[in-house]
């Protein structure tokens, strides 16, 4: 976990990785079915765009969570482990 939120508010990004290599940047939301998924924001493999990207979010939420997962297809782990399948 790279940075850590409220624990029960704030956003919650998700940095998809595969053998070290950022793959894209997620967030979760709240889609119009009442559950949640991941969102890709961008393909984040630059390192300093990641950055701004994050900083905004965290200007405008304090409680902004950013957790990296370096697995084999991060996005799908992720998807399939969100709790609401």
């Amino acid at each position: 976990m790279l940075s850590r939120g409220d624990a029960d508010a704030g956003a919650i990004l998700l940095i998809a990785a595969d053998r070290g290599r950022v793959t894209s940047l997620n967030e979760r939301v709240l889609s119009p079915d009442g559950c949640y998924r991941w969102s890709r924001i961008a393909v984040a493999d630059d390192d300093t765009l990641r950055a701004e990207l994050i900083e905004r979010r965290r200007s405008r939420d304090p409680d902004l969570w950013v957790i990296e997962l370096d697995v084999p297809d991060a996005e799908r782990f992720a998807a399939d482990h969100s709790g609401d399948n």
